[in-house]
């Protein structure tokens, strides 16, 4: 039973527990210019003739919606394993802990919480997984019509 549990939960556990280690660090730690995983793209951005006349990119905001669709997708996954195929609870749980997550922010150093980063977050998680379900049945649509096709 609880090998079952882990083998269901524990992708979306260890996403759940990346997104607080990344919620508490101190706010000049997550700015683009000193963060050890943004630095290089910053230098990147600013360095390349092949950025130029681009608009900068907000790193922050494009790790979010990383984040959070890499969670939607875990969630997704543990629920549908338990039975629950359904886009709403990985949504809602993704929302859940968004809230959550931008509550703690408020606790941490230099950071804040935002509704802004809720919306995004969860709108990340709910079009990761809609993306994943559509494909899903697009796939399962083709090899369908393939083996339709064969055993004619």
């Amino acid at each position: 039973m609880t090998k079952k549990l882990l083998f269901r939960w524990l992708p979306a556990l260890i996403v759940m527990a990346v997104i607080f280690w990344v919620s508490a660090m101190p706010g000049k730690s997550v700015s683009v210019s000193t963060d050890p995983i943004t630095k290089p793209l910053a230098i990147v951005e600013h360095k390349s003739s092949l950025f130029s006349g681009l608009p900068s990119v907000p790193w922050l905001k494009v790790g979010h919606f990383v984040g959070y669709s890499v969670l939607g997708l875990t969630l997704f996954r543990g629920f549908s394993l338990s039975g629950f195929d359904s886009e709403f609870y990985p949504t809602i749980t993704s929302f859940l802990y968004a809230c959550s997550d931008e509550l703690h922010q408020n606790f941490v150093t230099g950071r804040s919480g935002s509704f802004n980063d809720v919306l995004l977050d969860t709108s990340a998680a709910f079009i990761a997984v809609l993306l994943f379900v559509y494909l899903r049945q697009t796939v399962k649509l083709i090899f369908n019509q393939k083996a339709f096709k064969r055993s004619e």
